[in-house]
């Protein structure tokens, strides 16, 4: 059931209501740990589950963060902000010196 929800959701947030896929999974993490805990698994036993999923993949997991991140920062504003401001307080002359030494 789990696994179903998470196909079915992703089919529709990526043809249908053109989502990043980082919201449908968490969506479906989400969804996951709600039927566990209907039938009647602890919350201890989840989290341990969680943690330990985590410890076998960690690369994946900060990949997965930084897109969450990024995505939110997109979504929010702050990246077209911060090039426009950037553009706007750099000069063209100056701007390989300005990078080096951020």
């Amino acid at each position: 059931m789990i696994l179903a929800f998470l196909v079915i959701s992703m089919g529709i947030s990526v043809l249908w209501l053109d989502i990043p896929i980082h919201i449908t999974i968490v969506f479906s993490a989400a969804f996951a740990v709600l039927v566990l805990m209907i039938q009647g698994c602890k919350w201890d036993d989840i989290s341990e589950a969680i943690v330990y999923g985590g410890k076998l993949a960690p690369p994946i997991l900060v990949l997965y963060v930084i897109g969450l991140l990024m995505g939110s920062w997109i979504a929010s504003g702050t990246v077209p902000i911060i090039i426009y401001w950037g553009l706007k307080l750099i000069n063209s002359t100056i701007f390989l010196a300005t990078s080096c030494v951020v």
